[in-house]
């Protein structure tokens, strides 16, 4: 179900901060479009949220997940990213 996302203080520099660790990371412009998106997982052994990021590459888009509370750490910690292409 989608819905409004809650107004969380500091959620927005918290997503500014990944999407500017995104850009430096993987050495993207200024121009690259980067998604931000927190999701729940009720899986088993599943993080409760993750923090799921998209970004593309000419025509290929790439995404990755960090467990809850990494996102908000991406700034200043070391934070192992498996970048892997996604199938549409």
């Amino acid at each position: 179900m989608l819905g409004l996302a809650k107004k969380i203080p500091g959620r927005l520099q918290a997503v500014e901060r990944m999407e500017e660790w995104t850009r430096e990371r993987f050495g993207l412009p200024k121009e690259a479009a980067i998604s931000v998106a927190e999701v729940a997982c009720t899986l088993p052994g599943c993080a409760p949220i993750e923090t799921v990021v998209m970004f593309w590459i000419a025509e290929q888009r790439y995404q990755f997940k960090l467990a809850e509370g990494r996102a908000r750490g991406a700034r200043g910690g070391r934070v192992g990213v498996l970048l892997r292409p996604s199938h549409r």
